[in-house]
């Protein structure tokens, strides 16, 4: 399956015709033409690349380490806000944070896509949508919750995280 990390960095090394790109040039694109998040916070999905194996250091610059072209995009992508959050370390310098950096967002993913059929990528399509037609003024995990009940989704439990994530950025 594919996670949330591999759909953001796919979509900003897509950007690029070269296998390794300057690391700033990724911010850039991140922070600058794609308008996800600040500089800072776009270095911490690099950070969360790299310790989950989506990115590699090669020849001074960052490489996916996926095959970012083969990776399914919906259209309209935008990456939750909590892939842009530090990865916490270890004493031995290990990333305490799982590649799943988003589990909120994809246990709502998951349980749209039952609703729908079983196909994750409609339910992130229809998340983003959600997004979209309410001007960006929601987070993606505050759409995939209302996907989620248009849906017939119980999601008593995960509309109370949502809640308390959106009170905690206020």
């Amino acid at each position: 399956m594919t996670t949330a990390t591999q759909q953001a960095l796919a979509v900003v090394f897509r950007r690029f015709n070269d296998e390794v790109v300057p690391r700033d040039d990724l911010v850039k694109a991140m922070s600058l033409e794609l308008d996800w998040t600040k500089p800072s916070r776009a270095e911490n999905l690099l950070d969360r690349g790299l310790n989950g194996g989506y990115v590699e250091e090669r020849d001074g610059g960052l490489a996916a380490g996926f095959d970012a072209s083969a990776v399914d995009v919906p259209f309209g992508f935008a990456p939750a806000e909590d892939l842009f959050e530090a990865v916490e370390t270890t004493a031995d310098g290990a990333a305490s944070a799982s590649p799943e950096e988003t589990p909120l967002l994809d246990r709502l993913l998951d349980r749209v896509a039952d609703a729908l059929g079983g196909d994750r990528n409609e339910a992130m399509a229809a998340a983003n949508a959600c997004q979209d037609t309410m001007g960006g003024l929601v987070s993606i995990e505050a759409a995939a919750l209302l996907v989620a009940h248009r849906e017939g989704v119980d999601v008593g439990d995960e509309a109370e995280q949502v809640l308390d994530a959106q009170r905690a950025e206020a």
